[in-house]
C-alpha cells in the first residue's frame, strides 16, 4: 500500500481564525485540505471542543477522515459520510459536578456528554452547535467525555489548570488553552489520540499543527509538527516549522 499523508489539525485558532471581526476559514486552506485528500492522504481535526460541535462548526469544511476532539477522549473516524466511535474516555459524573460547583461562575462552563456540548447556566435560542441548561442537575444522563471552562483571562486559566491538576492527580487531564482549560479523562490528551492513529494508520507519516498550550502534546507526538508566527513562544518551541497558514504546512508535509 502506497504510504499516506496524515495530518491532524487543531480547529479553533488554526484552521478557523480570529483575527477579523467574525470567525473565518482563509480559502486557500480549504482548497489545500480538498488537494490534499485528493491526493491521497488523510487530513482530521484535533481539537477540544465536543464531536457534534465540531461538526457544526467545520461545517463548509472539506469533510474530514478522523475527530480527534474532546481533547483525546473521543476518536472517530469518517466512512462515506458516516461518523463512527472508535474510542470513547469518561470522567466521573461526580468530578464533573464538584468542578462545575467550584468554578462555574465563569465566563462560560461547558460539558462535553455523548458528543454533545452543554452550556450550564445560560439558556437562550439560536446558537446551533450548544445546548444551553440551567445547572448541571439539568443535563441528561450520559458518558461525560469532558468538561471545558471558559475564564476572564489567560491567567486565570492557567491558575485553575494548575489547581485541578493538583486537587485530581491521577485522575484528570487538564489542558489550557489560552483563556480556557478542558478536562478530560487521565491519559487522555491530544497526543494519545495520535498514537491511536499510529495503531489503525501504521508506517504513514503523521503531521500535526495547532497554535496554543493544549496543542504542545500533538506537536510533540506527530512525527512533523507545525505553528505559526503569531503563535506563543512556548508553543512555537515545540514545532518543527513555524508556517503563516495550514496550506502552507499542508505543502510542506506533502513535499517530505
Amino acid at each position: 500500500m502506497k504510504a499516506m499523508k496524515i495530518m491532524a489539525s487543531d480547529f479553533d485558532g488554526t484552521l478557523r481564525r480570529y483575527d477579523a471581526p467574525r470567525p473565518y476559514v482563509r480559502k486557500d486552506d480549504m482548497e489545500a485540505i480538498a488537494a490534499f485528500k485528493d491526493a491521497g492522504n488523510l487530513f482530521g481535526m484535533c481539537s477540544g471542543r465536543a464531536l457534534q460541535s465540531i461538526l457544526k462548526e467545520s461545517a463548509g469544511v472539506p469533510l474530514s477522515d478522523f475527530y480527534i476532539v474532546s481533547s483525546g477522549a473521543v476518536i472517530a473516524e469518517s466512512i462515506c459520510g458516516r461518523i463512527q466511535i472508535l474510542k470513547e474516555y469518561e470522567i466521573d459524573r461526580k468530578i464533573a459536578e464538584a468542578i462545575c460547583r467550584a468554578h462555574g461562575d465563569h465566563k462560560v462552563f461547558y460539558v462535553h456528554l455523548d458528543g454533545k456540548l452543554y452550556r450550564v447556566g445560560s439558556t437562550y435560542e439560536g446558537e446551533q452547535a450548544q445546548i444551553f441548561v440551567k445547572t448541571f442537575e439539568d443535563l441528561p444522563e450520559g458518558r461525560i467525555e469532558g468538561v471545558s471552562i471558559g475564564t476572564d483571562s489567560v491567567k486565570t486559566a492557567g491558575k485553575i489548570t494548575r489547581q485541578l491538576l493538583k486537587r485530581y492527580d491521577g485522575k484528570l487531564g487538564v489542558f489550557q488553552n489560552n483563556d480556557y482549560l478542558d478536562c478530560v479523562a487521565y491519559g487522555c490528551s491530544k497526543a494519545s489520540g495520535i498514537q491511536y492513529l499510529r495503531e489503525i494508520y501504521p508506517g504513514h507519516l503523521i503531521g500535526g499543527i495547532g497554535d496554543s498550550f493544549n496543542d504542545i502534546p500533538l506537536l510533540d507526538e506527530a512525527d512533523v509538527s507545525f505553528t505559526f508566527d503569531f503563535s506563543p513562544e512556548e508553543v512555537r518551541a515545540h514545532a518543527d516549522y513555524i508556517v503563516t497558514s495550514e496550506a502552507e504546512a499542508l505543502y510542506i508535509l506533502k513535499s517530505l
